[in-house]
């Protein structure tokens, strides 16, 4: 006999009542907002099976899962709502115009939030859970068109580097032509938009969709507006279209963004209008490619892997500590980069990982809670704590047992960047400042596939 899956949704609207700083950037000056353009929300989707095994999904409108949340937060639903903190999935939509929850050690109005939200989250957990109901599941995916691309550079050829024999991407946003090249990266970006639709007695089916592609359209050092970017559009959208309760959940982006930044190739010039192209993709694979899927018990694994901390520049550690000191005292780029370029040192954000990744042992610094969740034989989820780049995720479903797999990225805590080994052969802001040595995503997509495995068998 079919076992039973009970699904749950709700949502909290977080509006700030008081101007709060933004995040999404790590050298922005401090800033607060001065308008909303998207809704900052808290979502939650409860899913139980008959055996009473209880999972939350929480989405959350910001950019990375800041420590409080991993080390505080999680406990704090888990005791509120009487479910294991390790069921509960956290994901960042990692919009770039997002509440600046991680300062909130140090800014009064960030702390002020950040309570609101983590009481949002909880209001979410438990109306979800109050709202559960038997529900049959469906899964698709579509292939979108135009939607997301790996990020192409200008790159800019210096001593240092064709020594080397490296190209250094320094940037997407082009400009003094004369002394750049523009340099496709080796890999090309999935554009597969993936979705999992429960159908619910006595209520909307609720609706995941998970796709790859930073949400960085209403973010910027210039801007003051604080927003939940396309995946509120996104959320808005498809609700109208469909009637259902959506939920979007970021994918591996880590080297991916939406079609709008190059002039040459710009398909959307806002959040709203990417937001809408991509429910429209959703709405099309909900009535063309959906399938029934089998439903089981629900099956869950986690584990805490080690990953290889990048030691290759380690010599330069004393140097890297200099020029980051240099910077963080005068903000003199051009003295920065006058010692940096010797070195092949490519930044101040490279010279301070340079230094930090000396002083980190694979033991202390590498680990990352990776969680995998099955429902049957035809549908499961990974959740990585980060940026992992696209070709990586790919690795991960391609040999995943299921059906469908989605990777949730930005989930449960954050690592930083995890760029494909042919990434490094490249290098980019990315690469430079990951903590990790070259083949640890690979190695962690191979973790993923074993817990699926074990899971699926």
């Amino acid at each position: 006999m079919e076992s039973k899956i009970f699904v749950g949704f709700n949502r909290q609207v977080v509006t700030p009542d008081e101007s709060i700083p933004l995040t999404g950037y790590s050298n922005e000056p401090k800033r607060f907002h001065t308008s909303i353009g998207q809704d900052i929300c808290a979502t939650c989707i409860a899913i139980s099976d008959s055996e009473d095994t209880t999972i939350l999904m929480v989405g959350m409108d910001i950019c990375t899962v800041p420590p409080y949340f991993h080390e505080v937060a999680r406990q704090q639903v888990a005791d509120a709502v009487g479910v294991p903190q390790e069921h509960i999935y956290m994901a960042a939509t990692h919009t770039h115009a997002a509440p600046g929850i991680g300062k909130a050690d140090t800014i009064p109005e960030a702390k002020r939030f950040r309570e609101k939200f983590v009481d949002a989250i909880i209001v979410a957990c438990k109306e979800a859970l109050a709202d559960r109901k038997p529900a049959t599941l469906k899964v698709g995916s579509v292939e979108t068109e135009n939607m997301n691309f790996v990020k192409h550079y200008k790159a800019k050829y210096k001593a240092a580097h064709e020594k080397a024999g490296q190209i250094c991407y320094i940037g997407d946003n082009f400009g003094d032509a004369a002394n750049t090249l523009i340099v496709d990266h080796a890999t090309k970006a999935d554009p597969t938009l993936h979705v999992a639709q429960f159908q619910r007695e006595g209520g909307k089916d609720v609706v995941i969709a998970n796709f790859r592609a930073h949400p960085h359209f209403d973010g910027g050092l210039a801007k003051y507006v604080l927003s939940s970017d396309f995946p509120g559009a996104f959320r808005k959208a498809l609700e109208s279209m469909t009637d259902c309760h959506a939920v979007y959940f970021q994918g591996a982006s880590g080297n991916l963004n939406g079609r709008s930044r190059i002039p040459s190739e710009q398909v959307f010039n806002s959040a709203v209008s990417y937001g809408l192209a991509l429910a429209g993709y959703a709405a099309e694979c909900m009535q063309r490619h959906m399938v029934p899927a089998q439903l089981d018990k629900l099956r869950i694994k986690q584990i805490t892997y080690y990953g290889k901390i990048n030691h290759t520049m380690d010599h330069l550690a004393e140097k890297g500590r200099e020029i980051r000191y240099i910077w963080d005292t005068t903000f003199d780029k051009a003295r920065c980069t006058e010692m940096s370029e010797p070195y092949g040192i490519r930044s101040v954000y490279h010279a301070a990982a340079v230094y930090w990744n000396s002083r980190r042992n694979d033991k202390d610094d590498g680990w990352m809670i990776l969680n995998a969740v099955s429902m049957g034989k035809d549908f499961a989820f990974v959740t990585f704590p980060g940026e992992m780049f696209d070709s990586v995720s790919v690795r991960m479903e391609e040999n995943s047992p299921f059906r469908h797999t989605m990777m949730l990225g930005y989930c449960y805590h954050h690592i930083g960047y995890l760029p494909s080994a042919v990434a490094y052969k490249y290098t980019s802001y990315e690469t430079d400042i990951t903590r990790f040595a070259p083949g640890t995503g690979e190695a962690v997509a191979d973790a993923q596939v074993e817990m699926l495995r074990e899971l699926y068998e």
